[in-house]
């Protein structure tokens, strides 16, 4: 049995996915750089949008579940655009009083009330403010931004893809008398 044409795309929107986990872990462990409350948010997102195109891959797939599963990863991705570009609007607006102190995602959900550590981690910390890495000119936010974009991209593909042939087959075929 041949793979389904759009099964390709949900391989390589999973790929980008795990390479930028496995990029974050990497940092991490090897180079020292320990997260902030967004980055570890953008990586529980990068966690669910990597469940959920294992589960488009492993699942027989109808196209009513091609264009659910747009919509989950969409409501994902705007999760981790939202995480990604809020790091780095307060990378650009750093404030010195506000980049010096900042905690952990642990500690804010440890010390904090639910809501409070809810709306500290949404919002950043100090630690989001300081960008320690880049590569080509991008920090690590603008990478993930960049995966986020490109994974939503790669899930509606299928869908317009399914829009575009049947309006190509509707044009081709003759009118009925």
């Amino acid at each position: 049995m041949q793979t389904p044409w759009f099964r390709w795309y949900y391989a390589l929107a999973l790929l980008l996915s795990v390479s930028a986990l496995t990029a974050a872990l990497i940092l991490q462990y090897q180079q020292g750089l320990m997260p902030c409350a967004l980055c570890q948010l953008q990586r529980v997102v990068f966690v669910l949008l990597a469940l959920s195109l294992i589960i488009a891959l492993a699942k027989r797939t109808s196209y009513r579940f091609i264009y659910s599963l747009a919509l989950v990863n969409t409501v994902w991705c705007t999760f981790g655009l939202y995480f990604a570009l809020r790091q780095l609007w307060l990378i650009a607006h750093v404030q010195s009083e506000s980049a010096i102190c900042g905690a952990g995602i642990a500690f804010l959900f440890a010390h904090l009330p639910w809501g409070e550590a809810m709306k500290s981690a949404f919002l950043g910390t100090g630690d989001c403010a300081i960008s320690t890495w880049t590569w080509l000119g991008i920090s690590l936010p603008g990478w993930c931004a960049i995966n986020y974009s490109a994974i939503l991209f790669l899930s509606w593909l299928p869908v317009w893809c399914r829009v575009i042939r049947r309006r190509l087959h509707l044009q081709q075929s003759p009118p009925t008398p």
